[in-house]
């Protein structure tokens, strides 16, 4: 009986064990697998977009000028190479309308950002507003690096208004060829106005070239009020008259300045300037034809005579320049010129214009081809002093006119057109019309005062 107990209550332990381990495997089996952990969704990233390139519209004579144009295709395509984000626009405008297109460009609200002007504009459109002052745009070491003559002049109210290109005075240019045939010097000194006379005369006695063509002693500007004006000035200058006194008064009407227009008059009276009653379209056409022996222009008019002469560089053994002389004991004077650019307040890429301004007038290669091209020397000393190839007569004589050089009515520079197309219309009265000199200066200053308030 206790046997059959005890196999019973071994039975019952087994059955027990084995309904547990049961229970465990089917817990084990009916548990849910574990998740399988989610995929990581690979995200692209977009590559970055590339930055809209700047356009820069640079707009003036220069890309115009048939003659400058090779060059300033190269300032183009060398800069854009140089910075692919700057795509560079090049828009040419006849000198003649120069002004009156950029002045109405910026009324509009579409001026470039860049134009190539000169001395008669620069200061002009900074009278009006119209550009930008560049004093905090342009680097200390650029600035440090002009001309300090160039810098003074590119001022409005003590603000720097333009960024002198090239320092191309009107200066006198003299026909070495026609000078020998006359039996002169052709490296003379030209001290005096009436050495200059001297000389004029001389060549002048040639009479006619081999087609039956007048050879004239002395060409300038007597046609084109403006220009007139302005080539003129130094005359009046190595008279000692002064067209304004130091009050800005206007002077012009004064017994020295009737006395020069009296006097350049009389030498067109007696044949020895001329072809008269021309722009300086013409005149530059007669010097470059070698039918004048002196002529009257701005230094950066070599590429436009080698074109005119057919000969191309060759030309430029053909003459030499000479400084502006006085009459003593009068020094002389010259006329303040020079290309410049100008960077106009609507721009939105004023620093990118400086920059490239800044490239064009310090780059040694890139300077020399626009030298080779135009005539204009730099306006750094960086490359105008340690370059050598400005180390020439052509640079130096350049360089001694910068030291004796006036602008004209400084203190009126939003006036400077009428001033002097005023002036040049009085000087082609007395020239073209016969007028007397005391004549058309008193009207002269009549319209001035009238313009001015005085």
């Amino acid at each position: 009986m206790k046997k059959s107990l005890l196999w019973l209550l071994i039975l019952l332990l087994s059955i027990s064990m084995v309904a547990t381990f049961s229970l465990a495997g089917c817990k084990e089996e009916a548990a849910p697998a574990e998740e399988a952990a989610p995929e990581e969704e690979v995200v692209e990233e977009a590559a970055p977009e590339e930055a809209p390139k700047i356009t820069l519209e640079v707009a003036g004579w220069g890309p115009g000028e048939a003659a400058f144009q090779p060059v300033w295709s190269q300032i183009e395509s060398t800069y854009e190479s140089l910075n692919p984000n700057i795509d560079i626009e090049l828009v040419g405008i006849a000198y003649e309308n120069l002004r009156t297109q950029l002045i109405v460009q910026s009324t509009a609200g579409n001026a470039p950002d860049i134009a190539q002007v000169d001395t008669i504009i620069d200061l002009d459109l900074a009278s009006l507003g119209a550009t930008a002052p560049l004093d905090d745009l342009i680097s200390p070491e650029f600035r440090a690096d002009i001309l300090p003559s160039l810098l003074e002049n590119s001022m409005y109210q003590g603000k720097i208004h333009a960024i002198p290109q090239s320092p191309v005075p009107h200066i006198l240019w003299l026909n070495t060829v026609l000078a020998e045939e006359a039996g002169l010097d052709p490296n003379m000194e030209i001290a005096t106005m009436e050495d200059l006379v001297r000389v004029a005369r001389a060549i002048r006695g040639l009479g006619e070239d081999e087609e039956g063509n007048p050879i004239w002693g002395w060409s300038i500007d007597t046609s084109w009020p403006m220009i007139v004006g302005f080539q003129i000035f130094p005359i009046f200058n190595a008279f000692g008259a002064e067209w304004f006194d130091s009050e800005g008064k206007v002077t012009i009407d004064s017994p020295a300045n009737v006395e020069a227009l009296t006097w350049f008059v009389g030498l067109v009276d007696e044949g020895i300037v001329g072809p008269p009653g021309v722009d300086i379209r013409e005149t530059r056409s007669t010097f470059a034809r070698g039918l004048s022996g002196i002529q009257t222009d701005n230094t950066g008019a070599v590429g436009i005579y080698r074109d005119l002469s057919g000969l191309g560089k060759e030309f430029d053994t053909h003459w030499r320049l000479v400084k502006w002389p006085g009459m003593p004991p009068n020094p002389g004077f010259g006329v303040y010129y020079a290309h410049s650019f100008v960077v106009f307040e609507q721009s939105q890429h004023k620093e990118e214009a400086v920059k490239f301004i800044e490239w064009l007038l310090t780059d040694p290669d890139m300077y020399r081809a626009y030298f080779e091209a135009t005539g204009g020397p730099p306006p750094t000393m960086s490359l105008l002093e340690k370059d050598s190839t400005y180390a020439t007569p052509f640079v130096q004589t350049i360089k001694e006119q910068m030291g004796s050089w006036k602008r004209p009515a400084p203190m009126y520079p939003g006036k400077i057109n009428e001033i002097l197309s005023f002036v040049g219309y009085g000087v082609s009265r007395s020239v073209i019309q016969g007028v007397d000199p005391a004549t058309a200066l008193n009207e002269v200053a009549g319209n001035m005062r009238l313009l001015l308030g005085q």
